[in-house]
């Protein structure tokens, strides 16, 4: 997946694989923002200490359909997550819960927080760097295709902003 803001200030191309079991599942991440200044970037460049990827193992649990709960923790490992100029990396730790309140067959609202248990590329300290509301809905188009789309409100208290975010799955 990937994601690109209106104002040209960052863009981010994902690449991940998930195995999932029952309500568990395990994911390897590839985070990758290029330089929106530039016309070629180094996409192939995985050198640790220069690289604009990262790499983030995490694990979640997706609740079941009587306790819709999600929990997820995801370090980074690998890649564009430095601590200094010697390129050690910080291990950046975000941890997250969510409820999911269903509302229709083509209708329901994710509430979540999430937060660091350290400095890290989340936050100057360990905190809450995360808590919103996410409002998904299907869209249907010329009665045969359905068009997820949503739209989140989230706050980072840590950094007091607050982002609005419009998406859509293509399937």
């Amino acid at each position: 997946w990937g994601c690109y803001t209106v104002d040209n200030s960052y863009a981010e191309v994902d690449l991940y694989a998930i195995y999932r079991k029952g309500a568990f599942s395990l994911a390897v991440l590839d985070y990758y923002s290029p330089n929106e200044a530039v016309k070629q970037n180094d996409f192939f460049q995985f050198n640790s200490k220069t690289t604009r990827h990262i790499v983030d193992v995490n694990a979640s649990y997706s609740g079941t359909s009587s306790l819709p709960i999600r929990l997820m923790v995801g370090t980074m490992v690998y890649g564009d997550d430095r601590r200094d100029s010697a390129g050690t990396n910080r291990y950046s730790t975000y941890i997250e819960a969510g409820y999911t309140l269903k509302l229709s067959a083509l209708q329901k609202i994710d509430f979540f927080v999430g937060g660091t248990p350290h400095k890290s590329l989340y936050g100057k300290q360990g905190g809450i760097v995360n808590v919103g509301f996410t409002a998904h809905q299907t869209v249907k188009i010329l009665r045969q295709y359905d068009l997820p789309a949503y739209a989140s409100i989230v706050i980072n208290p840590m950094t007091e902003n607050i982002y609005f975010i419009l998406g859509i799955t293509i399937l």
